[in-house]
Formats: structure tokens, sequence, C-alpha cells
């Protein structure tokens, strides 16, 4: 058995000679495949030094890259938790391999970094150290640990968990509506994370969870998170007034469109999630305004499933169907609201059970335009139009009751302070606004504390005793006030 098994394209042979030569220097047993002698069946020589070795490093060039049998043995190196890689010249490394730390020794031994160089023989010190993992038949030989992974990838890999953890937030505004940053970023890596899973599916083993350090994901969670990425970025375009309305309206389709296509592979794992069931019907709302048919199906669906909640969250899920479902063909369905006010009433979610409160009134407004009983309905009085610039009070229907002074400037610029009494918290933010007066959507985003990114959409829905009423992506109910 070997200690390391370099893996390169022949046409680097010079290179890779002098790389054998310093880790054969260094003690380590080296295989390579120039130590071949003539007759030899090359593939099944090359295949019994890859199983036998105890460590994979693949070497990556302009070459390498394209070579079927070198991404071929670096996915081992993955299968097996022993890939190591490094970069003798300047290329990008294949999409699956990006999650492994990859040392940067281009122009070795002529010049080079001696930092990069000292970093791969000590990681190659340490992973020859650890004792390898045997195959046992159970559910971690689906798993996937990552061992030697990049800096990159072990903190997107955190957000990602902390993401997937992260329960129904009773605070709404600023603390509800926290963002990713980078949220591109964090695509990247759940898509790098999905590849190496996929690819070692094609090998013929079936892996459902990524590990890294003490940090374990799955493929489901990994998939609704970028659904709900997807559906963050969606949500910034639609208040985004410098993009021309027919391109934004094409970009705001085309993420909402694949975020659905994701949480369509999630599904199919697990086909009776209600969590992926509900964010499918939510996003089927937008794609489909005109025929609630679908959503329907799905929120039926979630109500089949749900009859005996277990627990809070399923208990939310089921209101939440009922909720939608009373107002999916815009005529407010006053039975169906009021169970639905029950049933959040029951988990103490005092901003649905207002939020349902203000669609039953609807229902009740709607009900005196059309009555038949009134020898003449006069038509009524059409609130004025939303006008974002000016100092507001905002009422959140949240748990904690939060309260937000809110200036909205007229340069584009805003500054808040949220109130929330309950647990004595103040938080400040500043950052952009725009609203968008064809689907009257109000969005607010920058930064709290100066540090923490957030953004909040609020779509506008009506005016009620002088206040502007409007549903946030939160799922909160926000009540404006104008103070000036």
């Amino acid at each position: 058995m070997s200690d390391v098994f370099i893996s390169y394209s022949r046409s680097d042979r010079d290179k890779v000679g002098k790389i054998a030569e310093l880790l054969t220097k260094k003690g380590y047993d080296v295989w390579w495949d120039k130590r071949l002698l003539p007759g030899d069946v090359w593939l099944r020589e090359i295949a019994t030094g890859l199983r036998e070795t105890r460590l994979v490093l693949v070497l990556w060039s302009e070459k390498s890259i394209k070579s079927d049998n070198v991404l071929s043995e670096a996915l081992y190196g993955i299968k097996k938790r022993t890939l190591l890689q490094a970069l003798i010249e300047d290329v990008e490394i294949p999409y699956f391999a990006e999650i492994i730390q990859a040392s940067n020794i281009v122009g070795w031994p002529d010049k080079h970094d001696k930092t990069e160089l000292d970093m791969l023989l000590e990681a190659v010190k340490k992973t020859l150290e650890t004792k390898p993992v045997e195959s046992t038949g159970s559910k971690d030989d689906k798993i996937v640990d990552i061992r030697n992974a990049s800096e990159k990838a072990k903190d997107k890999i955190k957000t990602i968990k902390k993401m997937s953890d992260t329960t129904e937030s009773k605070i709404g505004g600023i603390e509800a509506n926290r963002t990713v940053e980078d949220a591109g970023e964090v695509i990247e890596v759940i898509d790098t994370n999905l590849e190496v899973m996929d690819k070692l599916g094609e090998k013929g083993r079936e892996v459902n969870d990524i590990r890294v350090e003490n940090v374990e994901i799955s493929r489901i969670e990994l998939l609704v998170q970028k659904a709900k990425l997807l559906i963050q970025e969606a949500n910034r375009m639609k208040a985004d007034e410098n993009a021309p309305e027919k391109k934004k309206n094409k970009v705001l389709l085309k993420k909402q469109k694949e975020a659905y296509r994701v949480l369509e592979k999630a599904g199919e794992l697990v086909p009776e999630n209600t969590e992926i069931l509900l964010e499918k019907a939510k996003l089927l709302i937008d794609l489909t305004p005109d025929d609630p048919t679908d959503e329907e199906r799905l929120l039926y669906k979630i109500q089949d499933l749900l009859k005996t909640p277990k627990n809070d969250r399923e208990q939310f899920h089921i209101a939440e169907a009922t909720m939608l479902l009373a107002i999916s063909r815009g005529d407010y369905n006053k039975e169906q609201l009021g169970e639905a006010k029950r049933m959040f009433g029951k988990i103490d979610r005092q901003d649905r059970v207002e939020e349902c409160e203000f669609f039953i009134d609807l229902a009740e407004l709607t009900s005196l335009e059309k009555s038949d009983d009134m020898e003449e309905v006069q038509p009524l009085p059409q609130p004025a139009e939303f006008q974002p610039v000016g100092q507001w009070a905002v009422y959140v229907s949240d748990a904690m009751n939060s309260f937000i002074s809110l200036n909205i400037n007229p340069d584009g610029s805003f500054s808040c302070l949220q109130q929330v009494p309950a647990i004595g918290l103040n938080m400040e933010a500043q950052g952009q606004w725009g609203y968008n007066q064809v689907n009257k959507y109000l969005q607010i985003q920058g930064m709290r504390a100066d540090w923490m990114p957030f953004m909040m959409g609020i779509t506008i829905m009506g005016m009620q005793e002088n206040q502007y009423h409007g549903t946030g992506i939160d799922g909160f109910l926000y009540k404006f006030s104008r103070i000036t």
C-alpha cells in the first residue's frame, strides 16, 4: 500500500516527477504511473494503485482538468475522504472539487510561495496520520465526510446549516428579515455539494449527506435552502426601480421558476414534507396568478397530511395552508379565515391572528359592496395612493408587538429604529428603499447595527382606519401610520 497516489496529466510528467521526488525524500511511499513496467496492464495497475493508496493527491493543470481519468481519480479521493489537491498551473479546478482546500504551487520549484508548499506538505502529513474510515454498511456510508475543506466551504456550510436550523421568527421587521449578504456565493457552495453527491451517485454510491468538520447537512436541507435563497434574490428584484420593468420581470420570473424546480427535486425525495409543499404553493401564487388550481391542490394536500398536527410547526403549516386557501381566489372566505384564525390562536401566533382578522374585514367590506338588500350601494371611498416618503410609525403584528420608527427620505435612503419592549430590544438600521407603484411593493434593505444585512419586502394592501396595511415577505402584517 502506498502513502500517496499522484493523479496528473502525462504532459505534466516533468513537474510531477519533482513533486514525487520531494514527497519521497520526506519519507512517503509515492505511487505514480511512471514506475509501470512495459507489458503491465495499464488501467488495472492504476486502479490497484488508487484502491490501495492512503491519500490521493491531484495536481491540476490545463491538461489535467480535461482528463477523464484525473476527474475520476479526484472523485474517488472524495469518496474515500482522502483527497488533497494542488494547482501546478493557474486554472480553475472542477466545480465538484471546489469544496476541498487547494494549495497553489504554480511555478515550483523555480519560484513559488513557500507557505503554500509547506501547507500542502502539512496537509499530507495530517491526512496520513488520520485513521481511515472503513465502510460499515451503516447510515454513515451515505455521508460524504469532507476533510481538508476550504475555509470558504466551512463558513458557507455553517451558514447554510444555521439557516436550516432557524425556527420561525416571532419577531418581525429587521430581526425577521435578516438576509444572507453573499447569497450568490452560498448558492454556489450548495451547488458544489450537490454536485459532489451526484457525481458519487454516478459512481454507484448513494449519498444523502455532507459532513464538514462537525457540521452535517442533508441533500434535502441543501435543496430547500437553495430555493429560499433564490426566492430572497427574487424579492430583491421586485422594488429595483433602476432596472427596466420588462427585464426585471424576466429575471424575477426566472428566479422564481428555478426555485420551484429546486423544490420539485426536494419534493421527489420527501413527497409529504409540508414545508416544501407550502413553499411551492406560495411560489405558484406568483407564478400562476390567474389560475389558483395548482396551489390549491398543494394546500389541500397539506390539510390532508396534517389532520392531526403533532407539534406547533405542523399546526403552523396547516393554519397557513388554510389561510392561503381562504384568499387564493380573491374573495376572502370568512369561514376558512375564521378556522385559520382559531388554529393560529392555538399556537399563540397573534401576528397571524391579526392578519386573518384583516382579511375577514376585507371580506365583510366586499360583501357589503355586493349586497342586494341595499336600495343603492354607494361606492367605498378610495384611499389615497400610498406615498412612502415621510416619517412613519409602523406597528408589526408579531408575537412581541414590535414598533418601528421609520424615516423614508426622497433621496432613496431610509433610517429606522425597531423597538421590542417585551424583551427590551432596540435595533437601528439604515440603507436604501424602493417602491413599485404597479404591484404596490415596498422594499427596504440595508444594514442593522452597521454590520448585519437585512431586507424587508411589504406589499401594501389597502387602508383601514387611517392606516395603510401591508403583508411582509416574512408573513407578518404591517400597519403604517404617517407622522409627518
